[in-house]
This record gives structure tokens, sequence and C-alpha cells, in this order.
């Protein structure tokens, strides 16, 4: 509970240093610290510390296997709850945010508080299923969502794009890690002066982005109905899936069954958000493939909303082990998805949340 109040002073701090930043020039080149240092830094050293053995393969197969659920649900039962008034840049940014998990921001500070040490090492295996939804499947259907139907007149400039996207520092990073795997080397091989650097930037990641939240977010009274609704509908969805795993599996730990409750309520990830960023940035505001602020919004919501889940789900124990009562969340939680994203839209008006200034 002291880290999740720490991230949240620090999303706070963002809001009171707000008057500081004068020009969106000021507010990208946070982000473009983000996104240009801090987060490769970290990509790189994730990827170069998966060791997957076949006795471990389940957890992340158990993680990709929910994110692609997740998805689905976006894409086809979600316009059931906001009569299909979504445009196509929202919808693409909902199935990119929803799905993605952050449980290093929002999940493993309360199970190194609430559960056992071991429940900790199989919530970071079981994590590598979800950088792998977020950072190759999600990439690609970036890709193809920003170049895949341009028409054969501008494929000499959508084919430049394609190369200035590619070579951006967070996909160089990925392409970079994934060809050193590939052939065998790991974080332990680079030199140790390299890996401080390495561990000096990663340090950045979190406190910066939470800043960042804070002087960048700016939601509306009736844009947190929409939010608050998006983030209950996902909290009940994972909730069902949970309550399958359970049932469907003979689970003789207490630990294991809250840690496939938990970390599913994880909050959004920053990733898909950085994508997000980063394919916008190369398309013209006439081609809108994504809606920035909407994910940005989605991401400062979430973290609190998750954290006050999963902390429930620790304080109440083995209730939440019970895959009825499991059921009944999702019921209520559907419910009460419904009324805040129908009420919102009682008006026949598209969702959607304002672009930053």
């Amino acid at each position: 509970m002291n880290k999740t109040i720490s991230f949240l002073i620090l999303i706070g701090v963002g809001v009171l240093f707000r008057s500081k930043i004068n020009n969106k020039e000021q507010l990208n080149t946070i982000k473009t610290l983000i996104l240009t240092l801090a987060l490769p830094a970290v990509i790189f050293s994730a990827l170069l510390k998966i060791h997957l053995t076949a006795s471990l393969f389940l957890p992340p197969l158990i993680v990709f296997v929910f994110n692609i659920l997740m998805f689905l649900s976006v894409r086809f039962l979600l316009p059931v709850f906001i009569d299909k008034k979504l445009d196509l840049a929202n919808r693409r940014t909902l199935m990119f945010m929803l799905p993605s998990l952050a449980p290093y921001l929002s999940c493993f500070p309360f199970l190194a508080e609430f559960s056992e040490q071991s429940s900790l090492g199989l919530a970071a295996i079981a994590d590598t299923g979800n950088k792998i939804f977020i950072l190759v499947f999600l990439y690609f259907l970036a890709m193809y969502w920003t170049y895949g139907k341009q028409s054969a007149i501008k494929q000499p400039k959508s084919s430049q794009k394609f190369a200035e996207v590619l070579l951006q520092p967070i996909n160089l990073t990925i392409i970079v890690a994934l060809v050193a795997s590939i052939f065998g080397f790991n974080l332990e091989n680079i030199p140790v002066y390299f890996q401080d650097s390495l561990s000096y930037l990663r340090d950045l990641l979190t406190p910066t982005i939470l800043i960042f939240i804070g002087l960048a977010v700016k939601v509306k009274g009736k844009e947190l109905k929409l939010l608050l609704g998006l983030l209950i509908w996902r909290s009940a969805v994972a909730f069902l899936i949970s309550a399958l795993l359970i049932s469907s599996f003979d689970f003789d730990s207490l630990a294991t069954m809250l840690l496939i409750v938990a970390f599913p309520q994880s909050s959004c990830s920053f990733l898909p958000y950085a994508q997000i960023s980063v394919f916008s940035d190369s398309q013209d505001n006439s081609n809108k493939v994504f809606n920035q602020s909407l994910a940005l919004s989605l991401l400062a919501i979430s973290l609190p909303y998750s954290s006050f889940t999963i902390v429930t789900i620790y304080s109440l124990g083995d209730f939440f082990a019970s895959p009825i009562h499991l059921i009944i969340f999702s019921l209520i939680g559907f419910l009460s998805a419904g009324m805040l994203l129908r009420q919102k839209n009682k008006s026949g008006q598209k969702i959607s949340v304002a672009h930053q200034p």
C-alpha cells in the first residue's frame, strides 16, 4: 500500500508541476526521454532476462491466452455495452490498452506484501506471455493498421514512414534484444558497466512515467464516468476468465488461486501507449489510427483502480478463490459498466476523449 501511495504522489507532483510546462514541446521532451531512453532500457533488460524451459511454458501461455481473450472481448463484446458508438480510432485504442497488463507497476508491490515469494517468481515468468502479446502481437497489428491498407499510389511514402517507425529506439531495441536472445546472449553476458548504465536508465522509467501522466492527462467529470465504465468492464471480464481457470484446474494452493485472480487485474501497460505514440507521430491528422488522449487517460485512471482492486482481493483472501464469488463479481461489474457506459451515451454521440492541446 505504501508503494501505491508513493505512485499516486508522483502523479500528483506531475499535476502540481503543470504550471511550469508552458507548451506542448516541453511535454513532448519528457515523452521523448521515456520513449528513447528509459523504456528501451527496460525492454532490452526484460527481453534478455527471458529464459523459458518446458516446465515453465504454461504460465506465459495462460497469460498470453488471457490477453487474446481480452482483445477479442474488446472487439466483439464491448460494443454491446456502449451501443456500438465507438469510432475506429477509439476502438483500436481500446483494443490496444484494455488487454495489456502492467503487473510490475500495479500487482507486484502487493504480491511482495501479501503473498509468498514463489508467487512473485511465478508472476514474473507469467508476464513473459503479456510482453510477447504487447511487443510482438500488438506491434505487428499496429503496423498493419497503419500501413497495411495504404493504396499503391501512396506506397513509396508509406514505405518511407514504415522505415522511420522501424528505426525508432523502442523498435530497434526489441529487434536487437530478440536477435541477441536467439544467439544465446543474455543480460549476464554484457559487461558490468553496461549493466549498471541500463540499471540507472531503468530506474528513470517509473517516476518519469507517473509524473508525465500527471502533467499530460486532463480528465473531465463526464469523461471519468466513461473511463471508469471501461475499467469496470475490463475487470469484470478478467474476473470471469479467472473463474473459468480456477474451476477448470485443480489448484491446491490458495496463493496460486489468488495470483490467478489478482494478476489479470493489473493496470493497463504503458508499452501500448508508447507504440501508439510512435505510430501516431508518423501519421498526419487526416489518417488518425489511434486516440493518444484516450490511451493516456486510461493509464492514469487504471493505476489507482487496479491497485484498489488487488488490495481488496488479498484483503478478503479465500473469498476470491471461489469461482462462484468471482462470477457474481463479474456479473455485478458488467451491470455497473453497462449503466455507466450507456448513461454516457444516451444522447447518441460517439464516445471520445478530447485530445491534449
